[in-house]
């Protein structure tokens, strides 16, 4: 079983922090911090140091939920995971990334300006090319199946 990763983004001051979105969220639906935890699996003080943003008593970090914990708290809210996930800063499009799409973006952020356009211009063909060609749809075999192939018409020589 293969993990997914997803990308945290960076926080404009601007924006509804997660604990913000947490409580208003929380109230939203009519739970206490202990009803929620309790739907979570998670302690109610976890909840209230999410809620109010509180530092790590050492590290002083920010609580940062991973994204599994803030899927079951969306689970908990009867809410969306894509709406929870991006309350905590994820990118939740790259939470469902297959790993050769996170290989192509990791290449393409290493790329110049220059070579972007390349790249883009390239997959563009790529793209109006398998347009053109699925005009009549084909059922391909599975993965890892041989396709059906035809024997040939042995020709009697003589």
């Amino acid at each position: 079983m293969t993990r997914k990763k997803t990308r945290r983004i960076r926080r404009d001051s601007m924006q509804e922090t997660f604990g913000e979105w947490l409580v208003r969220t929380r109230k939203k639906q009519g739970l206490t911090q202990l009803q929620l935890a309790s739907r979570v699996g998670v302690t109610k003080q976890y909840i209230s140091n999410l809620e109010r943003d509180a530092p790590h008593g050492i590290s002083g970090a920010r609580p940062t939920p991973s994204a599994k914990v803030v899927k079951k708290i969306a689970t908990g809210l009867d809410v969306p995971e894509s709406e929870a996930l991006r309350a905590a800063g994820y990118y939740p499009e790259e939470a469902e990334i297959d790993p050769r799409q996170t290989q192509l973006l990791s290449y393409f952020r290493e790329l110049s300006d220059n070579e972007r356009d390349d790249a883009l211009a390239l997959m563009e063909t790529i793209y109006r090319r398998r347009e053109r060609t699925r005009k009549v749809p084909v059922a391909l075999p599975a993965k890892g199946v041989a396709p059906h192939v035809r024997p040939s018409k042995s020709r009697k020589r003589g």
